[in-house]
C-alpha cells in the first residue's frame, strides 16, 4: 500500500508537472528565434503579393498568453523601377496578441509596433505604379449568403476585433515621385502613437514634417464598438498644427444611410454637425506649404458651426478675425454640375484696411519683399546630388490667377461694412459683391464712401492658359489724399483733393503683361496741398511732385493738375494736360509705354499775363516708371533766349490785347476736365 501510495503520488506530481509546465512557460514567455523559417516565409509572401519580399533580419516568437512576432530587415521589391527599386523598407516590427479575449471569440492585440520604415510611392511614366500589387488581383468570388437564424450563428462563428492597447510607430519615411507631371513630395512620421482600448476613445497622436514644415497631428474619435458596427455615431475630433497653421474640428455624424464602407466614407450621404476652429499665424506661411503664393496677413482665425446634409456643407454662426477686423456671417458649399459651388456672406462694424494689405505681394506670382528680406539659412555642409530639391531652394508655385486654380470652383462673395478704417482715418460703409465662375473673376461693386465722395469699382477678369482678358472701370471723386500722406508722415501737411475716371479692357498673354495690351482712357485731376516728392509710392504723384518745383519756380500756388490719357495697345498718350497755377499754365505732351517700362513728357510753361522777361523754358522728363529725371535741354534754352528778346519787343501789344487768365484757375481747370466727346476728338 505504501508503494501504490508513492506511485499515486508521483503520477500526481508528473501530470500536475506536464500541465503547469505549458501553462508555466506560457506565462513566463520565452522568446524562439525562428529565422530558419524566413525563406519560406518570403517565398509565400512574394507568391501572394506577386513581386519580391525578403527578410533579410531574424524572427522571433514568444509563445505566452501574449503571442508575440517580431520580424526584421523586411524588404518589398519594387518591379517597376530600376534593378534593386525597393517599395517598402522595414526595420523591425513586433505584433503582441491577447490570447484570453481570443477564446471569447473577440481579436484583442496588444501592441503594434514598427520603426524605420520607408515607402517609395512612385507613379511612373508607362502608367505602371509601385504600389500596384497584380500578385493580389484575380476575380472575386461571390459572397456567400450569411446566416440569420440562431442556429447558422453558432455553427459559424465569427471573430471581432475588440481593441488595440498600443501603437508606436516611428521614424516612417514616405516618398512620393509622379513621373508624368514631375511632382515629389515627402512625408516624415517621426512618432505616432494611439490606442482604441475598449470603452474609451479612439486616440492617435502623429508628428513630423511635410515639405520641411513640421506639424503635428491629434485625432480622436468615438469608442471602437460604435465604430465597427454597421451605421456608427462617429464623433471626432482632431487638432491640426502646421505651417503656423493650428485646426480643431469637431465631427458628430448622427447617422449614415448605408454600411460604413469606403464610399461611404469618401461620399456618404451624411447629415450631422461639426464645429471648427481654425487659427494662422500668417497665411503666406500655410501657402509656402501649398505652393501657392498666398498673401502676408495674419494672424487669423475663424470659428463655425457646420450641417452636413448629403453633399452639402452649411457653415453657420461664421466668425472670421483677420488682424483687428472681425467678420461675421455664413457660408455654403454646394455640389454643382461641374465643380462645387460655394457662397459666402459676410457683414463687419469695423472693416481695418491695414489688416489686409499685402506689401510686396502680387496676384500674379511675384516673389513678395516681405519673403525675399527674411534672413537667409545658415550655410549647410555640401551634399551628395539628389533628385530631391535642395533645402532652402525657391520651388515652383502657382500664382492665385493660375487657370487650374480659377477653375477649382464657382463662387460667391458679399459683404457689407459699416464703418471703413484706413489707419485712424474714417471712411465710412462700403459694399463688395464678387463672383467666381468658369474662371471668370467679377468683382461688382466695391463701393466705399469716403469724405466728400465716393469710391467704385467693376472689374472682370478671365485667365486663360493662352490668353488673360480684363475689364475695368473705377471712379474716385473728392478723394482727400491726405487720408495716404498722414499714413506715411503723421505731422506732414501734403494734401489735396483726388479725382480718377478709368475705363480699360485688356487682353494679354497672362496677368503679368495685362497693360501691355490695355485700351481706354485714364482721366486724373488733382488739386495738390504742399505736394512732397516720395512721401507716396506713387510715380504718378512723384513724377507730378518732382516737376512743379521746375516748372512754377516753386513761388506759385498750384491750383490744379489735370491729364486726359488713352491707352492704345499698351501705349498712353496724353490728349491734353494742364497744370494751372497763380502765376503760370503748363501745357505739354506726355507718353508712358508698359512693354517698355519708359515714359517721357514735355512741358511748356506760360505766364498768365504779359511780362518783359517770360523764361517759359520747356521742362523734360525722360526714363522709367521707377526711375525718371527732370531737366531742361540745351536746345531749349537757345529757344528761350530768343524768346526773351521778342519778348521786349511784344510786351506793349500784348500787354493791350491779350486777355488776362484768372490767378485762381477756376475756370481753366474746369474746361480741362472735361473729356470731348469722341466725335471731335
Amino acid at each position: 500500500m505504501r508503494i501504490l501510495r508513492i506511485l499515486l503520488i508521483a503520477g500526481a506530481i508528473v501530470i500536475t508537472l506536464a500541465i503547469a509546465a505549458p501553462l508555466i512557460l506560457l506565462a513566463v514567455g520565452i522568446q524562439v528565434d525562428v529565422s530558419k523559417f524566413g525563406p519560406k516565409v518570403s517565398e509565400i509572401a512574394s507568391d501572394t503579393l506577386g513581386r519580391q519580399v525578403t527578410l533579410d533580419g531574424p524572427i522571433y516568437i514568444v509563445p505566452s498568453y501574449w503571442p508575440t512576432l517580431e520580424i526584421h530587415g523586411l524588404r518589398i521589391a519594387d518591379p517597376f523601377g530600376a534593378e534593386d527599386a525597393e517599395f517598402m523598407r522595414l526595420g523591425r516590427a513586433r505584433v503582441v496578441l491577447d490570447l484570453l479575449p481570443l477564446l471569447r471569440g473577440r481579436v484583442a492585440l496588444d501592441e503594434i509596433m514598427a520603426d524605420d520604415v520607408q515607402l517609395n510611392l512612385v507613379r511612373y511614366a508607362d502608367g505602371n505604379a509601385s504600389w500596384a500589387f497584380d500578385g493580389l488581383g484575380g476575380e472575386a468570388e461571390e459572397p456567400t449568403a450569411e446566416p440569420d437564424d440562431a442556429e447558422g450563428e453558432s455553427a459559424g462563428r465569427r471573430l471581432a476585433f475588440s481593441e488595440l492597447k498600443e501603437l508606436v510607430l516611428r521614424d516612417i519615411a514616405v516618398s512620393w515621385h509622379d513621373q508624368t507631371t514631375g511632382d515629389r513630395e515627402s512625408l516624415v512620421v517621426e512618432e505616432c502613437t494611439g490606442a482604441a482600448v475598449a470603452g474609451e476613445p479612439i486616440r492617435l497622436t502623429l508628428a513630423g514634417s511635410v515639405r520641411k514644415q513640421p506639424f503635428s497631428l491629434r485625432i480622436g474619435a468615438g469608442n471602437l464598438a460604435d465604430l465597427l458596427t454597421a451605421r456608427p455615431d462617429l464623433p471626432l475630433d482632431l487638432a491640426l498644427s502646421i505651417a503656423g497653421l493650428s485646426l480643431e474640428i469637431g465631427l458628430d455624424f448622427d447617422a449614415l444611410d448605408a454600411p460604413l464602407t469606403e464610399d461611404t466614407v469618401v461620399g456618404a450621404r451624411a447629415a450631422g454637425t461639426y464645429w471648427l476652429v481654425f487659427e494662422l499665424k500668417r497665411l503666406d506661411e500655410l501657402g509656402r506649404l501649398l505652393k501657392v503664393p498666398l498673401p502676408p496677413l495674419g494672424p487669423i482665425s475663424l470659428r463655425a458651426e457646420a450641417q452636413i446634409e448629403a453633399k452639402d456643407w452649411n457653415l453657420s454662426k461664421l466668425a472670421l478675425r483677420v488682424g483687428e477686423t472681425r467678420l461675421d456671417g455664413s457660408a455654403s458649399i454646394r455640389e454643382g454640375p461641374q465643380r462645387p459651388r460655394a457662397a459666402l456672406e459676410l457683414t463687419s462694424t469695423r472693416f481695418r484696411i491695414d489688416d489686409f494689405q499685402a506689401e510686396g505681394w502680387s496676384l500674379t506670382g511675384a516673389v513678395d519683399e516681405a519673403q525675399a528680406s527674411q534672413p537667409a539659412a545658415e550655410p549647410q555642409e555640401e551634399a551628395p546630388p539628389s533628385d530631391e530639391p535642395a533645402p532652402g531652394s525657391t520651388e515652383p508655385r502657382r500664382a492665385l490667377l493660375d487657370p487650374e486654380l480659377m477653375r477649382l470652383l464657382d463662387a460667391k462673395v458679399a459683404l457689407r461694412v459699416d464703418e471703413v478704417m484706413l489707419g485712424e482715418e474714417r471712411l465710412g460703409g462700403g459694399e463688395l459683391g464678387a463672383s467666381l465662375k468658369d474662371g471668370r473673376l467679377v468683382i461688382d461693386p466695391l463701393v466705399l464712401e469716403i469724405p466728400g465722395g465716393a469710391f467704385a469699382l467693376q472689374t472682370e477678369l478671365e485667365v486663360n492658359p493662352s490668353e488673360t482678358r480684363a475689364r475695368l472701370a473705377m471712379q474716385v471723386e473728392k478723394f482727400d489724399l491726405g487720408v495716404l500722406t498722414r499714413r506715411a508722415q503723421a505731422d506732414t501737411e501734403m494734401g489735396g483733393i483726388f479725382d480718377l475716371n478709368v475705363e480699360l479692357e485688356a487682353r494679354a498673354p497672362d496677368p503679368a503683361s495685362i497693360m501691355t495690351g490695355a485700351n481706354g482712357h485714364v482721366d486724373v485731376s488733382f488739386e495738390p496741398v504742399n505736394l512732397e516728392a516720395g512721401l507716396l509710392d506713387l510715380w504718378a504723384v512723384n513724377l507730378v511732385a518732382s516737376v512743379l518745383p521746375v516748372v512754377t519756380g516753386g513761388e506759385s500756388h498750384v491750383n490744379c493738375v489735370v491729364a486726359l490719357l488713352d491707352l492704345q495697345d499698351g501705349r498712353m498718350e496724353a490728349q491734353s494736360i494742364l497744370i494751372d497755377t497763380t502765376r503760370i499754365q503748363v501745357a505739354g505732351e506726355f507718353d508712358a509705354d508698359f512693354h517698355t517700362q519708359k515714359l517721357h513728357a514735355m512741358l511748356q510753361p506760360r505766364p498768365k499775363k504779359p511780362q518783359f522777361f517770360s523764361l517759359g523754358t520747356p521742362v523734360q522728363v525722360n526714363g522709367s516708371f521707377e526711375d525718371f529725371g527732370v531737366g531742361v535741354s540745351a536746345l531749349d534754352m537757345a529757344g528761350t533766349v530768343i524768346r526773351v528778346v521778342t519778348d521786349l519787343a511784344t510786351y506793349p501789344a500784348r500787354f493791350l490785347f491779350i486777355k488776362r487768365v484768372s490767378p485762381d484757375g477756376k475756370e481753366a481747370c474746369a474746361a480741362a476736365r472735361q473729356r470731348p466727346p469722341p466725335d471731335a476728338q
